[in-house]
């Protein structure tokens, strides 16, 4: 392959790495990008089902936390930003975290999920929780008006 380019030298090697430093520490994405990543699969998926992503819609998002003041001061924070709260989440058997269920609506847009998802990730982890994604339904563009 490098035939075609003499000027460049090249090194090859290989080493263990059994606490796969190197892959998490430099190429594993981080929890932002794997949030970018998970945002345009969703996207994706959308497209796939018909929809143009273009139309604003209710967005539903998750986050989760260890104690019930940082979901009340995660909350406070997430409603000031206009996003309202449709449940509460105590935990279970299933999920022992407690959580909040918001939405708002928004366009589930490649160029804008980011701004909204990110903000609410960062808010998360700011008060200690974890942002665990978002869905919404399709609307495919029979159901946009022109």
């Amino acid at each position: 392959m490098l035939q075609g380019f003499p000027a460049y030298d090249y090194d090859a090697g290989a080493r263990p790495d059994p606490e796969w430093s190197t892959y998490l520490g430099f190429l594993a994405p981080s929890e932002e990008d794997r949030q970018h990543i998970e945002n345009r699969r969703v996207c994706e998926a959308l497209e796939e089902n018909g929809d143009t992503l273009s139309a604003p819609r209710e967005i539903d998002h998750w986050a989760y936390f260890a104690e019930p003041a940082a979901r009340e001061a995660f909350v406070a924070e997430a409603t000031a930003l206009g996003f309202a709260v449709r449940a509460l989440i105590e935990p279970d058997s299933d999920l022992p975290d407690i959580g909040v269920h918001l939405w708002r609506t928004d366009v589930p847009a490649y160029e804008s999920i980011d701004d909204v998802t990110l903000t609410l990730f960062r808010l998360a982890a700011r008060h200690g929780g974890t942002y665990d994604g978002w869905e919404c339904t399709v609307v495919d563009s029979s159901d946009v008006e022109a």
